[in-house]
């Protein structure tokens, strides 16, 4: 099982839609997958069909009660359903020490996946601090812009001080292509070098019509441009944890 967080503690984004597409695509090419939904918000929750208050993910991380698995409308796609509930839970686990560790103790019960995406919240609180101790890697998507680069250094050192390995710097809600945009990528290339994606995911209204559906657009509208970006970026970031897994178990 290889363990994945969308990361970025700046809101706005595009974390919950990459994290559903993400896994949605990797299904159809035969991974069986889990999404973990700690974000209150819940919108990877509602972009897989489902609503729910969060009563049950907060009883999982603050009592000994399992992650609460649900099933999709999507063979071989189930998700840990969030809700407002969850933000006392956090107010919990923040007063705890070492209660953050809860998502990561509770995934062995979730047997079976290769593929676990945690969909973390903004911010920098004991959820997000959670998704990240659970993880393996770390998928960091970020809009392109002249601002971009002093946040993902931030993000990054974080990354670099838990020794979290990094699957990628994904430029998302890229709304036009400019020379501006161009001279943005040189910079964050030069920067960052192989951790920003090659792969880009581009804005449309697609995506968000699709989670008010309660479909995964990468299923829901499998011929689209934005459909196509989220494949080339599920390649990419696939590839990178099966070498990353293929390392670790070599070291």
């Amino acid at each position: 099982m290889r363990a994945i967080v969308v990361y970025n503690p700046k809101g706005g984004v595009g974390k919950s839609a990459v994290a559903v597409n993400l896994a949605a695509t990797l299904v159809t090419g035969g991974v069986r997958a889990l999404v973990i939904d700690l974000d209150p918000q819940a919108s990877a929750t509602r972009a897989l069909g489902l609503q729910d208050d969060g009563r049950s993910l907060a009883d999982a991380l603050t009592a000994l009660d399992a992650l609460p698995v649900r099933a999709t409308a999507f063979p071989g796609l189930d998700v840990v359903p969030s809700g407002p509930c969850v933000r006392e839970a956090e107010r919990i686990l923040a007063s705890e020490a070492g209660a953050e560790w809860v998502v990561r103790d509770k995934l062995g019960r979730a047997a079976g996946y290769e593929l676990v995406v945690l969909d973390s919240p903004p911010g920098v609180g004991a959820l997000s601090r959670a998704a990240l101790i659970a993880a393996d890697a770390a998928l960091v998507p970020f809009v392109p812009a002249p601002t971009a680069l002093e946040g993902l250094t931030d993000v990054v050192a974080t990354l670099e001080t838990r020794r979290l390995t990094i699957a990628g710097l994904l430029a998302t809600m890229e709304r036009r292509h400019t020379p501006r945009l161009d001279e943005v990528r040189d910079i964050l290339r030069r920067r960052f070098g192989d951790w920003l994606l090659t792969g880009q995911i581009r804005y449309s209204e697609k995506i968000e019509e699709a989670s008010a559906r309660g479909r995964p657009l990468a299923l829901l509208s499998h011929d689209s441009a934005v459909a196509a970006d989220f494949r080339e970026v599920a390649c990419e970031v696939w590839v990178r944890l099966l070498k990353s897994t293929a390392v670790a178990r070599t070291a």
